[in-house]
């Protein structure tokens, strides 16, 4: 599945949730959350906490990995040489004339 926006992660943890057997409220209590905030984020709503969310999904056994950390040898830290070079890009990007 590709997650583009909070409602693709909110219909990812509903389908996994419904795919375990458990109810909104035993999802709430393995991500120790509310079981109103499990609703609203299935329902797609912006603004959730990223530090919630990411505890919600490791509750469902999901784990997100960018496609760039699978590419190319990894260095001697552990880093994939496209992610370096793609960090790379953006800094390079960002910067304005007056940081130049």
């Amino acid at each position: 599945m590709v997650i583009r926006n909070a409602r693709d992660i909110g219909a990812l943890i509903r389908e996994e949730r419904t795919s375990a057997g458990w109810d909104q409220k035993a999802l709430a209590k393995r991500a120790g959350v509310s079981r109103l905030w499990i609703n609203e984020v299935e329902r797609g709503k912006p603004g959730a906490s990223l530090g919630r969310v990411l505890n919600t999904l490791a509750a469902l056994g999901i784990e997100l990995q960018p496609r760039f950390l699978h590419q190319g040898p990894a260095n001697e830290r552990g880093y994939r040489s496209n992610s370096a070079d793609l960090i790379r890009r953006v800094l390079d990007n960002s910067q304005s004339p007056a940081d130049e």
